[in-house]
């Protein structure tokens, strides 16, 4: 795995953020926008703002911790790096709105985590209404082959910059971006409920997860060959992910009338 590993991580980063960087600037001054973002202090999001900011457009970021869930440093982390980008920023604590609408509904974990993720999206084009804005997206390639994001919540954006890179990609784009080690070293979570790690809620590490997409997406082997470097088990479960997350990524079906 290592050496799949290396290859997945060894490529041009100075590229990357060029590119990202020309993508966005292209992209805003086309549409004549300006860029909202969700900043939650984790590295996808994180790695985003950073590549906006050296495009020199309009970043409005909004902060939005459910303060039950989301730990103090993540929100002192993300203050820090809009404050160092010199981004303007809002907070917006979710506690009081969440738990009233939660409040008239049946409890279900999972539904209330998605629909936090969607309150989050909610405010974000509010903002992009507000400010004329253009949302971006912080979802990465891994998280989109494997369906991990909430559809119409954090799934819903403008333009997606990192949508090319495997979160280990992300990582070490975040390294050559110079984003601080505290924030590049935190597990990922989309902090929709108390303890909510995403590997853990995965069952795999982003070095298998990525290793084994890696193999199927851009290397092309047959399953059978994957299977032969990879647990069976966790092959089958990555293909499965991929498999029940079709919907979350494609246009929603249009009924045709004859």
């Amino acid at each position: 795995m290592n050496e799949i590993i290396n290859k997945i991580i060894n490529i041009d980063y100075e590229r990357v953020k060029n590119d990202i960087v020309s993508f966005l600037r292209y992209e805003a001054e086309s549409n004549n926008k300006i860029f909202i973002l969700g900043l939650s202090g984790g590295i996808d999001s994180s790695v985003v703002l950073k590549l906006a900011s050296f495009t020199k457009i309009g970043i409005v970021s909004l902060i939005m911790p459910y303060t039950k869930v989301t730990p103090k440093e993540d929100v002192e982390d993300a203050i820090e790096l809009a404050t160092d980008c010199s981004v303007e920023y809002h907070i917006i604590e979710l506690d009081n709105i969440y738990e009233k609408i939660l409040d008239t509904l049946p409890t279900n974990k999972y539904a209330a985590g998605n629909l936090l993720a969607r309150l989050r999206m909610a405010l974000l084009y509010y903002y992009a209404n507000l400010k004329n804005g253009m949302v971006l997206g912080t979802s990465d390639r891994s998280e989109i082959l494997i369906g991990y994001f909430t559809k119409y919540g954090d799934g819903a954006s403008d333009l997606l910059p990192i949508a090319s890179l495997y979160k280990l990609q992300v990582r070490r784009l975040a390294e050559y971006l110079n984003i601080k080690d505290e924030i590049i070293k935190k597990k990922s979570s989309p902090r929709l409920w108390e303890d909510h790690m995403a590997e853990t809620e995965l069952g795999l590490g982003y070095e298998e997860i990525d290793s084994i997409l890696y193999c199927i997406f851009d290397l092309k082997m047959d399953i059978s060959r994957v299977k032969s470097i990879f647990d069976a088990t966790k092959v089958d479960k990555v293909i499965e992910l991929h498999r029940r997350a079709n919907h979350k990524r494609i246009m929603p079906k249009i009924c045709i009338i004859k």
